[in-house]
Order: C-alpha cells, then sequence, then structure tokens
C-alpha cells in the first residue's frame, strides 16, 4: 500500500515539528491495546515528543480486578502534530492507534452550538437577554411575573416568620377578599 505524504510536511518553511499538522493520531482499536486491557503498556505515550501534551494518560479504576487501575492513552487534537512515532512503536501486530489525514480524523462542529463556559459567549447574552422584549412589550409587561413572584415569595415569608398564628387567623375566618379594599372592620 502506497501513502503519500502530506503536502505541508515537506515544506522548507516551516521551522518546527509542531507547525507541520501532518495527521492526527487516532485510538482505532481500544479492543486490543493493551492499556484498555489493564497491561501497563504505555510505549505510544512514552515515544510521544509531545508527551503529556499530545497524548496523555486518563487513570480510571479497573472494574475486572476491582482494585488496579487502567491508565488509557487520550489523543488531544490541538496537541497532535501526526508525526507517527505513537503508530510506528506499537507493540501490536495491527497498531491499535493510527494516524489518519485530518479531514477523516477530525470532524467540525456546527456553527449552531453555543458553549455557554468560553469566555465572553455567557456574559454577552446575559447583557442582551430581553433587551428586545422589553422595547417592544415596556417595562410592566416584561417583568411583571417577576414582580408578582416576588410578592408571593414575600407573602409566603411572613407567613413563615408570622408563625402558626397567622394560619389560625386565616382558618377562623377572619381573612376575606374584601380587606384588601377596607383593611379595617
Amino acid at each position: 500500500m502506497r501513502q503519500s505524504v502530506p503536502e505541508r510536511a515537506l515544506d522548507r518553511e516551516i521551522e518546527s515539528i509542531d507547525d507541520a499538522r501532518m495527521g492526527l493520531a487516532v485510538l482505532v482499536d481500544q479492543e486490543n491495546c493493551l492499556n484498555f486491557q489493564g497491561l501497563r503498556c504505555d510505549v505510544c505515550y512514552r515515544e510521544c515528543p509531545k508527551i503529556d501534551e499530545a497524548i496523555t494518560l486518563e487513570l480510571e479504576r479497573n472494574t475486572r480486578t476491582g482494585k488496579h487501575a487502567r491508565f488509557l492513552p487520550t489523543v488531544h487534537s490541538d496537541a497532535c502534530t501526526g508525526c507517527g512515532k505513537c503508530e510506528k512503536v506499537c507493540v501490536l501486530e495491527q497498531p491499535a492507534i493510527k494516524v489518519l489525514p485530518l479531514s477523516l480524523a477530525k470532524g467540525e462542529l456546527g456553527h449552531h452550538y453555543r458553549f455557554g463556559w468560553r469566555r465572553g459567549t455567557m456574559a454577552n447574552r446575559k447583557r442582551d437577554a430581553g433587551r428586545e422584549a422589553l422595547e417592544k412589550k415596556g417595562w410592566w409587561r416584561s417583568h411583571r411575573w417577576l414582580v408578582l413572584r416576588r410578592l408571593c415569595q414575600f407573602f409566603v415569608l411572613g407567613m413563615f416568620l408570622s408563625g402558626p398564628w397567622f394560619g389560625v387567623w386565616i382558618l377562623h375566618g377572619n381573612y376575606s377578599s374584601s380587606l384588601l379594599s377596607t383593611p379595617f372592620r
């Protein structure tokens, strides 16, 4: 099988291997990877020129034995250059980790997804939230449910703080809706 070299891999203007981006390492065979079986192999991790950046070992409890840990190799696409050293040193007959072209290995996130934890996105949404509705409906129509909710909370809090006497007073028939218009009898 003949493989072609990515066009930017032999570019003489590239000074560092980090800028080449020849592909992306992908762990394609987890079922046969020795680390996933609970054995300590770690050869791909140790051979990686960007150790602890491109490939890291994630600690996971070994459910088969119940007392050991598994160190699972995880490839980080933002740091992997696709140099292929991990694929070459894999101890299996068919490497469990392979370097694939970026177009095959990595997808693209849809533009309609928003991440609230990314800087600036949540703050902008909070700042602009409801501005259009406020301009369209006016202050009272936009905030009436919030005001009514706060009044109900205040009423319930007052009942709680006044204790059982308030409930007894209502049950004895001392409260009626006419108290709103004529508070004193």
